[in-house]
């Protein structure tokens, strides 16, 4: 593991010194190499790529024929089914309002109790 700063000049001389780049071709060696390299890498990951979409392709057809091939038969409640309908049917009806409706927000002297007449006891 590299602990220090390496700038480019020392990194190439440390590449030729391992490598022992001797010779006019060096650079084509290591070009061919990174360039086999990256063409492999291209393979594998095309493969790869191929492979899992066939699997997930065939293993959701396969999900797909299974649930085709079962349609459960849903058993049809009558009874709640005319219940929800004659529910339907009173919501839409618009109930009578009597005339005589007490307002709820009307605070008169006759709607506040008084504190004398309010009993609070124990049960």
């Amino acid at each position: 593991m590299l602990t220090t700063n390496i700038n480019l000049a020392q990194l190439t001389a440390l590449l030729k010194r391992h490598m022992k780049m001797k010779g006019h071709y060096a650079i084509w060696r290591v070009t061919s190499i990174l360039t086999a390299g990256f063409l492999g890498a291209a393979i594998i990951l095309t493969v790869y790529f191929i492979y899992d979409n066939i699997y997930n392709t065939l293993s959701n057809n396969n999900v797909i024929l299974i649930l085709s091939s079962n349609m459960p038969n849903d058993i049809i409640d009558l009874q709640s089914y005319e219940k929800a309908k004659e529910m339907i049917a009173n919501k839409s009806q618009v109930p009578a309002i009597p005339n005589n409706l007490r307002n709820i927000f009307s605070y008169g002297q006759e709607s506040i109790p008084s504190a004398s007449s309010s009993s609070t006891k124990p049960q």
